[in-house]
């Protein structure tokens, strides 16, 4: 069985509010037709209301290509308040600004996803280069079986290019991850994996080549 198609304007293919939880997604193919920054496969983002709430979390076998942003977007509603129990499995990111854009979890999941080709978002002064899966200000994280590959190339911007980039994360846990070729080729800038200020982390069996930097 074919998965269904969601071909986006330029606009947000999926854009899903805090306030709700128990989402689950499921075997579908998201194709955008936008390179701006502001537009994402899948977005869950904080309403600024007392009670936004994101939570329970599931994406299984996502194919997200071709937006300007990143490919999911999620942003717990603060950092005192984080979105709690992601996991996304088996899914696949590419040719987008970020393949995954991942701020403030408690309890994430990221298994066998992919993240490859996501060049960036110029069109943000203040963006990044192009990484393959971006984790920022989580907390009990595992990753497993993940690779990024080609992230950053052909981007005007080559500060930050990077294949799994994980920042102020503490109780991670990286497991057979693999990254490969990312940074821009031309001016040699970009690392394949970045650990930044994690605290409290194991990486098991990962491998980080040819990284252009």
């Amino acid at each position: 069985m074919t998965a269904p198609t969601i071909a986006s304007p330029p606009d947000q293919g999926a854009f899903l509010y805090a306030g709700l939880g128990g989402i689950r997604l499921e075997n579908l193919i998201l194709r955008g037709r936008c390179s701006r920054y502001g537009a994402s496969g899948v977005t869950f983002g904080p309403t600024d209301g007392p009670n936004d709430n994101i939570s329970s979390i599931s994406l299984v076998n996502l194919d997200v290509s071709s937006y300007g942003t990143a490919g999911v977007m999620l942003n717990g509603p603060s950092i005192d308040r984080p979105a709690r129990n992601v996991a996304l499995e088996d899914c696949r990111f590419t040719r987008n600004g970020l393949g995954t854009y991942l701020w403030s979890v408690l309890g994430l999941k990221l298994l066998r996803c992919v993240g490859n080709d996501n060049d960036g978002y110029p069109g943000n002064p203040g963006g990044n280069a192009g990484q393959g899966l971006t984790v920022y200000l989580g907390r009990d994280v595992l990753l497993e079986e993940c690779r990024a590959e080609r992230n950053g190339h052909r981007t005007p911007m080559a500060v930050g290019s990077a294949g799994i980039f994980l920042s102020a994360c503490q109780y991670l846990r990286a497991y057979r991850c693999w990254t490969a070729d990312n940074g821009d080729q031309e001016k040699q800038d970009g690392q394949n994996l970045i650990l930044y200020g994690c605290k409290d982390s194991t990486l098991e069996n990962c491998f980080a080549i040819r990284g252009l930097a």
